[in-house]
């Protein structure tokens, strides 16, 4: 029969590199994960926004086609404000906000309690800009209809 030497503090060494290695381990993981669900957040974020610009065009181009006067009802999404800016109206949505889209003969006319007149004149496109975090986002869009 083999008899097993150990040394004494063996174990403890082992335990003790065996723990940090585990440690170095869940660090990378912690931070890999951390780094990918906020790139996820912002990027679906992103999506969303998208969205309500494809809507707002949606609701200019089938107004006009339908000759309909339609009402569209904005929101923040979550807790993040943006604002749209389509001609030379800019709207504001930091609350429930309704936008009305009139049709007339060379495009629509949009109102609504949130929409002002601007100075600067965007053309035929619409654009929607946000604070997500640290980042400023702006989305553009061309669109066929004049809004006016």
């Amino acid at each position: 029969m083999y008899l097993i030497k150990r040394k004494k503090g063996q174990i403890s060494v082992d335990f003790i590199l065996a723990f940090m290695f585990l440690m170095i381990v869940s660090l990378f993981l912690y931070e890999s994960e951390l780094t990918f669900t906020s790139d996820s957040t912002n990027a679906i974020i992103a999506n969303k926004l998208y969205a309500v610009v494809d809507t707002f065009e949606n609701y200019a181009m089938l107004s006009y086609s339908e000759n309909e006067t339609l009402l569209l009802t904005l929101k923040p999404v979550g807790d993040i404000s943006y604002t749209i800016r389509a001609s030379t109206k800019l709207i504001n949505v930091s609350r429930e906000t309704y936008v009305i889209f009139y049709p007339e003969k060379d495009g629509v006319k949009i109102e609504g309690r949130d929409v002002v007149n601007t100075s600067v004149d965007v053309g035929n496109k619409i654009e929607l800009i946000a604070n997500v975090g640290k980042n400023n986002i702006t989305l553009s869009k061309n669109t066929l209809i004049n809004i006016k």
